[in-house]
């Protein structure tokens, strides 16, 4: 349980520095604002509760704009980290994939949940205050619609979640999100309409429709809060007609299924054709809203695609662990470029670097990792220090003769997997892109240590001196 509530609270924390998730929390307050006041205008001229429009006029805009914040906030949940490199980092430690899944997705469910909560909370704070009468049966129906929308939420961010895993690439996962929300929000009720016309009540009983309706979240939440109290179905217009008759079920005339019999008084049609107006406005505005948001999902996806270029080493840049300038000592360098840093993270050697990515201390909010190509130089012990490429990208020959800067084991960065490969036949070693290079041959390096004793008898015989195995055990 630790394990989990450890995984949920890293997603909190990454969330909330997420200026996307602070401004779509600002917007649904912002809108079930707008809605508590405007929605509710005509309640002073046909006499209903301003909270049970609210509740319709709030409905409307969960169904369509909450499921799409849920797919669009976990749809690289999976496929994002194992591109980031993240992911291999995180099953690195002692934790089971089942808690890294259900852990991540309790920390997304409860982003949601905060930002529905605070939104839909400012709205009923707004009517408490607004000095109308209010009574506790609208109070229970407005607090299930606040429970109601976190469970539409969790539920559209584990349909995220399966988009996440079925796919390795970031854009397809988004276009399968996105997919997940046209179909399921915008197409399926026009599809059920369509088989019931096409059927005539020949076949789809009322079971099956119930069934069908049931099946999508976003009609069994439609269902719920337009139905579910008395109070609010009388002032849900035509949807909450159709959505009280799916509850009773079909009932054939003729050759064409019709529903069943509930039906609205005649003194009520003003109140339905004022509400329906109403309903009709939000959703045209809300579906130009959501239309607009995949573009800027995508527009986010770029510009964190494109990782910021690498920074060019300074006199003072002073190494992240040693604290040491990094023109004082030889060998290949790392730096590595965090949110919310003006300036980067500078490593001494490329082991440091890997060991800033994996202790669970650092920083994690990486945008890009940067290393010096070792291939571009004579000796790789003094590489170009203008000559950076991106780490992820990178050829590591790992276990080599060669030490680096400190003297210590070092993952030797190249460009070119040609050159790693004739690197590693002069010094051996293994080669291996970012994500193969394991956190024991970084943290814990045992073959230099090995390869220094076994070197030891042959330096001795040649007249050599200590050679570069201080702080290794070795002895000259």
């Amino acid at each position: 349980m630790n394990t989990l509530l450890t995984i949920a609270a890293k997603e909190v924390r990454d969330g909330l520095r997420n200026r996307w998730v602070v401004a779509t929390t600002l917007l649904m307050a912002a809108l079930a604002l707008t809605l508590s006041f405007l929605g509710a205008a005509p309640t002073g001229t046909v006499g209903v509760g301003r909270v049970e429009v609210t509740i319709v006029s709030l409905s409307s805009l969960t169904i369509f704009l909450l499921p799409l914040i849920a797919l669009l906030l976990s749809f690289d949940a999976v496929v994002g980290e194992i591109d980031r490199g993240t992911m291999t980092l995180l099953l690195s430690y002692p934790v089971a994939r089942w808690q890294v899944l259900i852990g991540k997705f309790l920390g997304h469910a409860a982003i949601i949940a905060f930002a529905t909560v605070l939104g839909y909370g400012a709205a009923g704070v707004a009517l408490a205050m607004s000095g109308t009468e209010i009574g506790p049966e609208s109070w229970r129906a407005f607090a299930a619609m606040i429970g109601s929308s976190v469970l539409l939420g969790a539920a559209f961010t584990a349909m995220g979640y399966l988009a996440s895993t079925l796919v390795r690439d970031r854009g397809t996962a988004a276009g399968i999100a996105v997919a997940i929300w046209l179909v399921l929000v915008l197409l399926y009720d026009m599809a059920l309409l369509g088989l019931l016309v096409a059927d005539g009540g020949k076949t789809v009983n009322a079971g099956l429709l119930n069934g069908l309706l049931l099946a999508n979240p976003a009609d069994a939440f439609r269902l719920f809060n337009l139905t579910g109290f008395k109070s609010v179905s009388q002032f849900a217009g035509t949807a909450g007609l159709a959505a009280a008759g799916a509850g009773v079920g079909l009932r054939p005339a003729g050759r064409a299924g019709r529903l069943g019999r509930r039906t609205a008084g005649a003194g009520r049609r003003p109140l339905f054709q004022k509400a329906d107006l109403m309903n009709t406005s939000l959703r045209a505005t809300l579906l130009a809203a959501c239309l607009l948001l995949p573009l800027s999902a995508c527009q986010q996806q770029k510009a964190e695609t494109a990782p910021p270029p690498p920074v060019a080493i300074t006199a003072d840049a002073i190494g992240h662990y040693c604290g040491m300038n990094l023109a004082d000592h030889p060998g290949p360098k790392g730096q590595i470029l965090v949110g919310g840093r003006d300036r980067p993270v500078w490593l001494s050697s490329v082991r440091d670097t890997f060991a800033f990515t994996m202790l669970p201390e650092e920083e994690k909010d990486v945008r890009a990792i940067y290393v010096t190509d070792v291939g571009q130089a004579p000796d790789p012990r003094k590489p170009d220090l203008t000559v950076w490429i991106e780490a992820r990208k990178a050829w590591y020959v790992v276990g080599s003769r060669q030490r680096g800067g400190m003297g210590e084991a070092e993952p030797f960065p190249f460009g070119d997997e040609a050159a790693a490969r004739r690197f590693a036949a002069d010094n051996g070693g293994a080669i291996k892109r970012f994500a193969e290079v394991t956190e024991d041959e970084i943290l814990h390096p045992t073959l230099p240590s090995e390869q220094t004793a076994a070197d030891e008898p042959a330096e001795q015989g040649g007249n050599h001196g200590g050679g570069h195995g201080a702080g290794h055990g070795g002895t000259p």
